[in-house]
């Protein structure tokens, strides 16, 4: 009897053009161009780099929100794995924080073998919810006290939080 069988590798090409968009305060979405793998791993932290890797041949669970399926004890938390080529959005994340995104390509599928080191990118969310854009501008510019080198210009506020004024001279 003989036989002969071939193991699988890990794949040349790493997932790129990692971004994210339509961010939010409690979600994003995440694009990727998939390597030349089979699929893709995803891992996310909040406020520092991913530093965990996922183990060969260990076949994990994922969810698309955050802080549900952490790999281990380390913080880090799978939020995706896919064989596909789309994008997708992670929810649960927090206003106002910094995430980190590694993408780890793989081949197999019940024992997949990771490219490591994986490809990595961060984001920041938006306020949080109950901020809004103000409706009201401020009013009634007024330059005053022109003497010289000085100026003093006044204005009423809007109903923003903050205002930003910028001259141009000319």
């Amino acid at each position: 009897l003989q036989g002969s069988a071939t193991t699988v590798s890990a794949p040349a090409g790493p997932t790129s053009a990692l971004s994210a968009t339509d961010i939010q305060g409690t979600q994003a979405k995440i694009n990727f161009t998939a390597g030349t793998g089979n699929g893709r791993l995803f891992l996310m932290r909040a406020a520092s780099p991913v530093d965990a890797a996922p183990q060969n041949l260990a076949d994990y669970n994922t969810s698309a929100s955050y802080g549900t399926v952490q790999l281990g004890n380390t913080g880090n938390y799978i939020v995706q794995k896919t064989t596909g080529s789309t994008s997708f959005t992670v929810s649960s994340l927090t206003p106002d924080t910094r995430y980190y995104v590694t993408a780890f390509e793989y081949n197999g599928s019940a024992a997949p073998v990771f490219l490591t080191p994986g490809t990595s990118f961060d984001f920041t969310t938006t306020g949080g919810p109950g901020i809004t854009a103000p409706a009201a501008n401020a009013t009634s510019p007024d330059f005053s006290l022109t003497d010289g080198n000085k100026l003093a210009f006044e204005w009423h506020n809007g109903d923003g939080a903050k205002r930003i004024v910028v001259m141009k001279q000319g």
